[in-house]
């Protein structure tokens, strides 16, 4: 059984999905690239999180050929 479990936040007119478990940063680049028009990705998000979760990130995006720059955000942004 998997410990994953997707969550619809329903919002007027734009509505999305979030995936919440575990694996999912180290599989990030194969799950986002079929949604991009292009293999790039900005990925705006509070500093602790870039510091503690970039590289990983990255380098998951990096494995799927998705250019991607982070931008950090103060903590609270």
């Amino acid at each position: 059984m998997s410990d994953r479990r997707r969550v619809r936040v329903d919002l007027a007119g734009r509505a999305y999905d979030i995936e919440i478990g575990p694996g999912l940063i180290d599989e990030a680049g194969a799950l986002i690239k079929p949604l991009l028009a292009r293999p790039y990705a900005a990925v705006l998000a509070d500093a602790a999180v870039v510091e503690r979760h970039g590289d990983r990130l990255k380098a998951a995006l990096a494995a799927a050929d998705i250019r991607s720059d982070m931008i950090s955000v103060r903590p609270g942004e």
